[in-house]
């Protein structure tokens, strides 16, 4: 069918921008008529998935471009190599389906108190930082060296946004490893990476293996991603832990 009458083609599914085969999904889109499209390169968790699909469609009807759009949605990701941050855009990335105004979300507080700042002090300097577009940047609080899920976005004009910070959570209070990975691999999966992170959970700082893994189902290979607690042995919910 044409799509001569679609502003954005979103396509939230696994290596839906992938052109190894020599076309993709997000460009058949474009050659067919679409003003723009976005998908990702690789499989991609499906929590992960949704929660960037949905800030995309309320980034958009708020009057927001399909690439600044994108750039919200992928914030909105907490961890920096989760895959659905490589989308991909193909067409025109400056459009609009929404002449409204755009409205920037509101996800914190700007410095202006002897609080805040102190809490902005103790970030960044026990913290990594990457770039995330828009002139933001993500300060992690990390321990031994790992991330965790306390973050600080800072736009760079001496606002910072606060999106995921307890006000307790500066406490040292760190739990052991006492367990290993909660999961054994099959024949039929492929690992592709591993990272130890550090969840902050009433009051105490829980150590987290994030295992990613493509596994071959009954329709194709979809990603998954195994998170197990390796203080208490249990496995946890990647969806509970993916997102700001």
């Amino acid at each position: 069918p044409q799509m001569h009458n679609v502003r954005v083609a979103v396509w939230s599914s696994c290596s839906s921008a992938d052109t190894s085969s020599g076309t993709s999904m997000v460009l058949s889109s474009i050659n067919k008529g679409a003003l723009s499209s976005i998908g990702f390169l690789d499989t991609v968790e499906v929590s992960s998935a949704k929660t960037f699909t949905d800030e995309l469609f309320v980034q958009l009807a708020q009057g927001s471009t399909l690439a600044g759009a994108a750039v919200m949605a992928a914030n909105k990701i907490l961890w920096p190599w989760d895959a659905v941050k490589d989308y991909v855009i193909a067409g025109d990335s400056s459009t609009r389906i929404n002449d409204a105004s755009f409205v920037k979300s509101d996800i914190g507080y700007e410095l202006t108190t002897t609080e805040n700042l102190n809490v902005y002090n103790t970030m960044i300097e026990e913290s990594v930082a990457y770039a995330l577009g828009e002139n933001i940047t993500r300060f992690y609080k990390t321990i031994n060296g790992c991330l965790t899920n306390q973050v600080l976005d800072y736009n760079g004009e001496m606002e910072s946004y606060q999106t995921n910070i307890s006000k307790d959570s500066f406490s040292d209070k760190v739990l052991p490893i006492l367990y290993e990975s909660c999961y054994e691999l099959n024949e039929t999966d492929e690992f592709l990476e591993e990272h130890l992170v550090y969840i902050y959970n009433e009051g105490a700082y829980e150590p987290v293996l994030l295992q990613y893994i493509n596994t071959i189902g009954e329709y194709g290979v979809y990603q998954e991603v195994v998170c197990s607690n390796l203080y208490t042995g249990k496995r946890i919910d990647y969806s509970t832990i993916n997102s700001i």
